[in-house]
């Protein structure tokens, strides 16, 4: 079943970072021009954006690098932080 091997995995991974740290206020998702990741870095805010074209397989939600990335950044954000999901232009 490759929806629990990918569980499977994830979990080993995150066995193996440790504890993921709560340091992201803002996380804009398919980020185009990171127009919301650079509003919030303005104001003083810790922001990253996940595009493709600027991460390659790294930040491609196909692969599986760039879905363990997004999960990643997922769990990083503070309790109530922000996340943006932009429609994705393909």
């Amino acid at each position: 079943n490759v929806s629990m091997t990918l569980w499977q995995n994830l979990g080993m991974l995150f066995d193996t970072m440790g504890v993921i740290p709560r340091d992201l206020h803002c996380l804009d998702m398919f980020a185009g021009e990171e127009s919301v990741r650079k509003a919030w870095t303005r104001r003083g805010y810790a922001a990253v954006g996940y595009e493709i074209l600027k991460g390659g397989e790294a930040m491609d939600l196909n692969s599986g690098a760039g879905f363990v990335t997004a999960v990643t950044f997922i769990m990083r954000l503070v309790l109530n932080g922000f996340s943006s999901w932009g429609t994705v232009c393909s």
